[in-house]
């Protein structure tokens, strides 16, 4: 009979590993990396900034080989650009653009372990928005991150 160890190399991924695999991925272009940290505020001289919010997740009981919990690992990536009112928009909407391009690249890569950080590949959405750091209003790009544990 299958079982998931024979589907893949770790099958039980911790939101430890999840969050700490995306905290070190890195990001081509981003200048500043906050890993684990929150910014309290941001210097316009070392952005693009890179950090993570609010990981999740939504667990369910698989019901072969006696159970195995797995869920659904969550989290939002979030990639400050350029402040709002300093920044002409196309300039602030080409930067942003190609941050998704940078970000997507780095979450698909084949350098990045999604086997440390996930039991699946990584699924994500990426959209570009606006993100109030410190009373700042920056053009960003925000990702919501998911994998299996």
């Amino acid at each position: 009979m299958l079982s998931l160890s024979d589907l893949t190399p770790n099958p039980l991924a911790t939101f430890t590993m999840f969050v700490g695999g995306l905290a070190d991925m890195e990001v081509t272009g981003v200048g500043t990396d906050l890993h684990w940290d929150q910014p309290a505020s941001l210097n316009t001289a070392t952005l693009p900034a890179k950090w993570l919010e609010l990981p999740a997740g939504d667990g369910q009981l698989m019901t072969f080989e006696g159970g195995v919990a797995t869920y659904v690992m969550k989290i939002n990536l979030w990639i400050a650009i350029a402040p709002v009112a300093q920044d002409h928009y196309e300039r602030r909407f080409r930067a942003a653009v190609e941050m998704m391009d940078r970000l997507s690249h780095a979450l698909s890569h084949e350098d990045l372990d999604t086997d440390e950080i996930a039991i699946s590949k990584l699924t994500f959405t990426i959209r570009q928005t606006e993100k109030t750091v410190a009373g700042t209003v920056y053009t960003a790009v925000h990702a919501l991150v998911q994998g299996r544990g």
